[in-house]
């Protein structure tokens, strides 16, 4: 379980370091300036950030690995959340009563 987690950091952390490269090249596919085999080769690059893409990370708890009922700003469980925010671990966090 632990292996998918680390394989959805490294999907997250491939596609921050190539999203600007993956923008340049989308605009110059678009531009009409562009030799015919200049975007040949910009459309073989462009294949390639295929596997970089945003969509292959998916939002999974960094402790169980759980992928349902994950919340996006602490990527924890809604499991593991209510168990940490029972025992005072999150920071800033307290159990309200009214």
């Amino acid at each position: 379980m632990k292996s998918l987690v680390f394989k959805n950091i490294k999907h997250r952390s491939n596609f921050e370091k190539s999203e600007l490269d993956q923008k340049i090249f989308k605009t110059l596919s678009k531009t009409r300036s562009v030799l015919p085999f200049q975007q040949w080769w910009i459309k073989i690059y462009r294949n390639k950030f295929q596997k970089l893409s945003k969509t292959r990370a998916n939002n999974q708890c960094l402790l169980t690995g759980r992928n349902r009922s994950v919340s996006r700003h602490y990527q924890l469980s809604r499991i593991k959340f209510r168990e940490l925010g029972r025992n005072g671990e999150i920071i800033g966090l307290q159990k309200s009563s009214w």
